[in-house]
């Protein structure tokens, strides 16, 4: 066990031993101020705080038949995620142009940019360069025929189609409890920034072997996540007023634990994978490589 994962286990067990749990029921028939929140309630308190998108999500995943992401899906392993079910799958909630107004992501959008276009280093721009033959060849667009690829504009597509690279966005358990509690929180907590590519491959002869040439023209940034409750993780102290980092008088406890015991008991609760639609960055003069 790391430093980090053991202070995060201290701080959630503490959190256990301080906090009360919230309550897993939704059928009590007195008058909001005169009980205790809800976990189904938690939606509610978010919209009234403004954090639609966060109340977005959990909503649908409180409506969901009871469903674990498999540990593949979650990770992107051997995956096609255009072959996956789409009812598993959310593309229109989660938009960048919402993500990028949060000062984090516009961070990290400024570091992966400037990694894939070699700002940063030359190592993170042939990774980025590497990765994306690697998907141009799977996807055969490494052929005998000049071919386009990124004209597309589902994310669930360009992921496995022409991606280049990826950044974390607060990306452990430690680094999301001293986040903010906005709706970037609520809604994606840690998550991870993807950018994938636009242009064309254009094969010449250079001898007896066939080279091709890779520009290009855009880059395409968007969102993947998981939305599900695995692991120990702490979600804050919630009450009707909203969360708080800290317990106090009237809040409830809620974490990881809290919405998977309400899946045993009520047989709902569905996780799912979230895609963002696609922020564009135009290159001003289009890149090239020469891969032979």
């Amino acid at each position: 066990m790391s430093l980090n994962e053991a202070v995060r286990d201290a701080f959630l067990a503490g959190s256990r031993v301080v906090g009360s749990p919230i309550a897993l029921s939704g059928s009590y028939p007195a008058a909001a101020c005169f009980r205790d929140l809800q976990l189904t309630e938690i939606p509610e308190v978010m919209e009234r705080k403004g954090f639609n998108v966060g109340a977005s999500l959990m909503r649908r995943w409180f409506l969901g038949s009871a469903f674990l992401l498999p540990d593949r899906w979650k990770r992107g392993y051997e995956i096609r995620h255009s072959d996956l079910p789409r009812g598993y799958i959310d593309e229109s909630t989660v938009s960048m142009s919402w993500a990028m107004r949060y000062a984090r992501t516009q961070a990290v959008f400024d570091e992966l940019r400037a990694a894939v276009l070699g700002q940063s280093s030359e190592k993170s721009a042939k990774l980025s360069w590497d990765e994306l033959y690697r998907c141009l060849m799977k996807c055969g667009k490494i052929a005998t025929h000049e071919a386009r690829f990124g004209d597309v504009e589902s994310s669930v597509v360009l992921i496995d189609s022409s991606h280049m690279n990826a950044r974390p966005v607060a990306s452990n358990r430690w680094e999301k409890l001293t986040d903010p509690l906005d709706d970037l929180y609520c809604a994606l907590g840690a998550f991870t920034l993807h950018v994938s590519g636009r242009g064309r491959v254009i094969p010449s002869k250079k001898g007896l072997k066939t080279v091709h040439t890779v520009y290009l023209e855009e880059l395409l940034f968007y969102i993947r996540d998981s939305y599900d409750f695995s692991g120990d993780q702490p979600l804050g102290y919630w009450g009707w007023d909203g969360a708080h980092k800290l317990p106090g008088r009237g809040l409830s406890m809620v974490e990881n634990r809290s919405f998977n015991e309400w899946r045993s008991r009520t047989g709902a609760g569905a996780d799912f994978l979230i895609f963002s639609d696609v922020h564009r960055y135009k290159i001003p003069v289009p890149l090239q490589k020469v891969f032979s």
